[in-house]
Parts: C-alpha cells; sequence; structure tokens
C-alpha cells in the first residue's frame, strides 16, 4: 500500500505516516493497525470467554488469566493465528513497560523491558529455581516490579513467603540483581 501511495513521489517513510497539517501524507502504519487489531481481540477473550478460540487462549494462559499470556505460552505450529494475536500483546505490553515510569506496574517475566546478565535475557523460568516455579509460576509471571519491594527496598525471602511465594535466599538475589538493573535503565529513559 505505501509503495503504491508514494509512486513517483520522493517523500521519507516518515512523512508517510504524518498528518498532513505537519507535512505528511497522513496515511496510517498498517503493520501498527493490524497488530492493534489482535490486541483488541485479547482485551475480547479477557472478557468474555464465549468462543472455541477464546477457550483456547486462556486455557493456554498461565492460570487462565489471560493477561499473563507470552509467547512462549503458544505453539506456532498448533496455533498460528493464537500466536500472533499473543505477539502483538507481547510486543504492546513490552513497549508499554518502556514509557512513562510504566515498568513499575508491568509484569515482568518474560518481557523484553526486564533484561538481565550481559546477554541481556528476559527474566525468565531459568531465574527461579526449577521446583518453585513448577509449583508457583503462576504466582510468579504474575508479580510487577513493584511487588518486589516494600518502601523502595527489596524484599526479602520472607516477605515473598508472605506474599505466598517461597523464594529462597539465591533466587531473590538473582531476581533482585536483575530488577534493580531494570530500574536503572528505565530510570534513565525517563530523564532522558
Amino acid at each position: 500500500m505505501d509503495n503504491f501511495v508514494r509512486k513517483g513521489l520522493k517523500i521519507s517513510e516518515t512523512r508517510l505516516y504524518l498528518p498532513p497539517e505537519k507535512g505528511g501524507l497522513g496515511l496510517f502504519n498498517l503493520i501498527d493497525y493490524l497488530n492493534a487489531q489482535k490486541c483488541t481481540w485479547i482485551v475480547k477473550a479477557r472478557k468474555k470467554r464465549i468462543d472455541n478460540w477464546r477457550h483456547d487462549l486462556t486455557s493456554l494462559a498461565p492460570g487462565n488469566d489471560i493477561e499473563k499470556i507470552r509467547i512462549c505460552d503458544v505453539d506456532r505450529e498448533r496455533h498460528p493465528i493464537l500466536y500472533n494475536m499473543v505477539k502483538a500483546y507481547t510486543r504492546l505490553i513490552e513497549n508499554h513497560a518502556k514509557i512513562n515510569g510504566n515498568y513499575k506496574e508491568s509484569f515482568f517475566f518474560n518481557n523484553a523491558a526486564f533484561t538481565w546478565g550481559e546477554e541481556k535475557q528476559k527474566i525468565d523460568k531459568k531465574i527461579f529455581d526449577a521446583r518453585i516455579f513448577a509449583r508457583f509460576g503462576s504466582n510468579i509471571r504474575g508479580l510487577k516490579l513493584n511487588d518486589c519491594y516494600v518502601n523502595n527496598v527489596c524484599k526479602i525471602p520472607a516477605q515473598f513467603h508472605e506474599q505466598g511465594i517461597p523464594f529462597n535466599f539465591a533466587t531473590c538475589l538473582k531476581l533482585h540483581g536483575a530488577l534493580e538493573k531494570a530500574k536503572k535503565i528505565h530510570k534513565k529513559m525517563i530523564f532522558c
């Protein structure tokens, strides 16, 4: 579509999407538009589970909570349409976490906005004790950055136990290191 409109015109790609009053052509980005539509289907599935696809999506989500679903939960070969919906939704929540201090109230599990280590790994099940994750994975995936702090200080294992997640000291140490790194990155982004 962009190439059809641009035919014969020498105009930058960014100006294609700017409104005419700002010197653009006023087109909309088709990829962004389609991704936004996919995200609305996630919202619809969350509100009502009346169709087979909504039931399938819900059953793939940890603890049947669609808000926690990520690409790793959906088999691309078995559910290609659901996979693409979840991919768009995952991209949305990752980008949302990166703006305006939203990282504080964002799920950090398997979210590219929260990376740690030299390889910039996502905070995923490898950071947690395998037995704890197997039993409490849905609770862990429901954690937001602010859930791991009390008065701006990282929680200790006993505080996580009170929350229903029995982290050991080593897991807390790894998690806190990852979250502190993410906080530094996002604080810099806010004040730039």
